[in-house]
């Protein structure tokens, strides 16, 4: 046989083999679409209903409210940051908070102008609908925008509670913070990882920044007036306080069911993307050879595992030392893969589950804080193994959790994750 037949032979060969792999790609692809629409249709069935924090439920979707609110205080802090020469609104809250009168006429005007923000995230924390309504096809865009935005709700919550306090308005300073809790829960359920970390953050900002916020200690104890805002509200406030912080403390989702509905969004934002590299913005992965060098045999072998993996991921009630060495053994596997899309997409699911149990451990150490102010005792599961842990050091009481080691350090603050009032 000459070297032309042989060369014929050879593209033949070739030819059948990729026309296999382009079939077997192709029906890989449309399966994995039809499971794609099958998990997302179930997402989108799920319950969107959540308990309010005070007051009564009202109809309607929260989110409604949310975004214009959002908008509001997002602009009248930005022209405001630039007038006061801070980096950002935080650092300009901060001055205020911590100036001696804490009268400003540029704070106030800030407040009033950001009231009806204030009214409609009000309106928002008290729809019976509590889920984002997720415009899936566009991928990840539905679901991450106004993210730093989202941030400042908290900080800004924070100096109205505070102003509200020094007008001894302890009760309503107690609902605009369970308010702004409310808004960052919606947000941590948000069926995306990068959304339920952000709104654990928002849901915590007021806890950090003013519940368990120090006074002037010298003077008030002077004074014989209480050493924290804490400890200042009165009793009804407390009560109210106690009741939101407890329906807050819910069941989140599931990472397993969070990784699917990222999933989904992967999918859709490689569709909308008009294929994978524009999804990547415009970074082109080298293609394996085992695949077939085909970029849809890619993803829809990725999703597959991606599919796979989430139906066994561990709750987030379950053990954590656990938990964290099956989340490590995922992530050794998936650096393994042959997939390259595995390697780079696939989040950093033992981050994800730690940060998600941080958010439970800070709202039970408040929940833990508002107990003890209220002269009961209180016994609280830490996410990280065992229960929360409590002392005091130096006249002030200290919260803790055995944090990501799951070992306790007596309430180190450079080993055990720390709250002290």
């Amino acid at each position: 046989m000459t070297w032309r037949r042989w060369l014929v032979v050879g593209l033949v060969f070739l030819a059948l083999a990729f026309g296999g792999v382009y079939w077997r790609a192709n029906h890989v692809w449309q399966a994995m679409l039809a499971t794609v629409d099958a998990k997302q249709k179930e997402l989108q069935e799920s319950s969107n209903e959540r308990p309010v924090l005070w007051g009564d439920a009202t109809p309607g979707n929260a989110f409604d409210h949310y975004e214009t609110a959002v908008k509001i205080i997002a602009t009248e802090s930005a022209i405001l940051t630039v007038e006061d020469g801070c980096s950002d609104v935080g650092e300009m809250i901060e001055r205020w908070v911590q100036s001696v009168a804490n009268k400003s006429a540029q704070r106030d005007k800030f407040l009033s102008d950001t009231q009806p923000a204030f009214a409609l995230l009000r309106t928002g924390a008290h729809c019976r609908n509590g889920r984002r309504a997720i415009a899936w096809e566009d991928g990840f865009e539905s679901v991450t925008t106004d993210v730093i935005e989202m941030f400042q709700v908290g900080n800004v919550a924070a100096l109205r509670a505070r102003s509200l306090m020094d007008r001894g308005e302890g009760l309503e300073a107690v609902r605009v913070i369970l308010d702004v809790m409310q808004f960052g829960r919606d947000l941590y359920d948000t069926p995306c990882f990068l959304m339920s970390l952000v709104g654990g953050a928002v849901m915590l900002l007021p806890c950090k920044n003013l519940m368990l916020q120090r006074l002037d200690s010298n003077e008030v104890r002077r004074k014989g007036r209480p050493a924290s805002i804490l400890e200042s509200l009165d009793s009804e406030a407390l009560a109210v306080l106690a009741v939101g912080l407890e329906k807050l403390d819910r069941d989140p989702w599931s990472l397993g069911r969070a990784l699917t509905a990222e999933t989904v969004l992967l999918v859709r934002q490689i569709e909308q993307s008009a294929g994978l590299t524009g999804a990547l913005g415009g970074t082109a992965l080298p293609l394996a050879w085992q695949l077939g060098f085909s970029s849809r045999y890619l993803v829809g072998d990725a999703v597959d595992r991606l599919m796979h993996t989430a139906e066994s991921l561990p709750a987030i009630d379950g053990e954590w030392l656990a938990a964290s060495k099956s989340l490590d053994a995922i992530a050794l596997e998936y650096q393994g893969s042959i997939n390259p899309l595995m390697m780079m997409l696939v989040p950093q699911l033992r981050s994800v589950e730690r940060g998600r149990r941080e958010s439970l451990a800070n709202l039970r150490m408040v929940r833990m804080a508002v107990a003890a102010v209220r002269g009961e005792s209180a016994d609280f599961a830490d996410p990280f193994g065992g229960s929360l842990r409590s002392m005091t050091v130096k006249g002030r009481p200290r919260y803790w959790s055995a944090g990501e080691d799951g070992k306790d350090d007596g309430g180190d603050p450079n080993k055990d994750l720390v709250r002290v009032r």
